[in-house]
């Protein structure tokens, strides 16, 4: 069973439209199937453009502009049924390609690797895995390999703790610009 479609919810420019960020958020329950990183991180670059298909991103803002992707992930390269790209015709592992191979690092490295030469900052935040491999890749897909760029997060408390110190240093940043 693939996770749950949930569309995105676009960028809002009001502080009041914060409810629908909370509720969108509020929304999501723990999904089981495919994990697609790459598709994610791409998805979530895309609505920082201001370009169809999401024309919401202003194109000249006020000020400084930060821009930040915040990517929540087991890490895990879990395939799932018609990834033609990647020659995915199956589900789970042998979907072919993991993370660790060719096919899903070498992508989600190149995408990443594209979306910070755009100067937008990645957070990565590693959850319910302590897998060392996992996360040495991850690291080199946030903007730096360490905090408050990369957390690892196996337990609930040390995912609460990331979340506060990406909102800590995305409120610096905005403070300091």
């Amino acid at each position: 069973m693939s996770c749950q479609s949930k569309g995105i919810t676009p960028l809002l420019n009001d502080e009041t439209d914060n409810a629908a960020i909370v509720a969108a958020v509020g929304g999501l329950t723990s999904p089981n199937g495919s994990t697609e990183m790459v598709s994610g991180l791409g998805w979530a670059w895309r609505v920082l453009v201001p370009d169809a298909p999401f024309t919401e991103a202003d194109p000249n803002p006020p000020g400084n502009r930060i821009q930040a992707i915040v990517l929540l992930t087991d890490g895990e390269y879990y395939g799932y049924y018609g990834d033609a790209y990647d020659r995915q015709f199956g589900s789970g592992t042998s979907a072919g390609g993991t993370i660790t191979g060719n096919k899903g690092y070498g992508r989600l490295k190149k995408l990443a690797d594209k979306i910070k030469a755009a100067g937008i900052l990645i957070y990565v935040v590693q959850f319910a895995q302590n897998n060392s491999s996992l996360q040495a890749i991850l690291e080199q897909i946030a903007s730096e390999p360490n905090a408050p760029y990369y957390h690892n997060a196996p337990t609930q408390q040390e995912l609460d703790d990331a979340f506060e110190q990406v909102a800590k240093s995305l409120s610096e940043l905005r403070v300091s610009m």
